[in-house]
């Protein structure tokens, strides 16, 4: 393997902005992985990896590195761990990063009878999106459709919040969220909104028969009344204490819970 010391290397370069712009993930269409686990979960799920990067210290210390090391399909290089502190986005790098290309994002063709979806939109924070697709992967559901307002879901901050969700879980965008949810219940997905409304079922009595979703929103603003109005029904998580609501990532947990216990 070829040794990199320089952070001015032309490959080192193109990771940093990797990690730090939407506008090159789009533009080359890659993203960087991250971590021990996170980079052999990208390349366990079958996720297309061009390049690795390793320190010495971590191929002696992770074994997944060795899955980088040994594989003469991706080609690997050595790193100093000052690269290895330039490219990272967190303190204390593990030394361990995938170049890797996106999977393809697209609608399910059709909804199986258990099928279950949550619909996100307008999430703001990467890290509730992330924990809200590791939580749905965890639930095994049939997927997750977001709006395009929500975190772009290679970001390396959603990456690293999903644990691997990402490359596991079904995963698209919604252009418009209100014409989203009409194809969806035209295909016979029944849709619930997820909201504090005086005339909102109990989430605890409900029955979810059939092909489902729940639509859940902003994690300050909620869901606007027109995404509310296109749903066939909203829904509340019943709370004894004295606080008002849940966070969105914790709401979704539940969510999940609800529809496939």
């Amino acid at each position: 393997m070829d040794l990199i010391t320089s952070r001015e290397n032309p490959k080192i370069k193109q990771i940093v902005r990797l990690m730090a712009s939407k506008a090159e993930r789009s533009a080359t269409n890659l993203f960087v992985a991250e971590g021990a686990r996170l980079c052999a979960d990208a390349l366990e799920s079958g996720v297309a990896v061009r390049e690795a990067f390793l320190t010495e210290k971590a191929l002696k210390k992770y074994g997944q590195a060795r899955l980088f090391a040994d594989n003469h399909t991706v080609t690997s290089y050595i790193i100093s761990d000052g690269v290895s502190e330039k490219i990272s986005g967190t303190k204390g790098p593990q030394g361990i990063f995938a170049v890797c290309e996106k999977p393809g994002l697209a609608r399910p063709e059709a909804h199986a009878e258990n099928a279950r979806y949550l619909l996100l939109a307008e999430i703001q924070d990467p890290g509730n999106m992330g924990s809200i697709i590791r939580t749905a992967e965890a639930f095994g559901l049939g997927g997750i459709c977001a709006s395009a307002d929500c975190p772009e879901i290679f970001s390396p901050k959603v990456l690293r919040a999903s644990m691997g969700g990402v490359f596991r879980l079904k995963l698209w965008a919604a252009g418009d969220m209100s014409e989203e949810i009409a194809r969806l219940k035209d295909e016979g997905v029944s849709i619930y909104a997820a909201g504090l409304e005086d005339n909102a079922g109990r989430l605890n009595n409900m029955r979810f028969d059939g092909p489902c979703a729940v639509l859940l929103g902003n994690e300050g603003a909620g869901l606007s009344e027109s995404l509310v109005a296109a749903c066939g029904g909203v829904l509340k998580i019943p709370m004894a204490g004295t606080a008002d609501s849940l966070g969105v990532a914790v709401s979704a947990g539940i969510f999940a819970w609800e529809m496939t216990k």
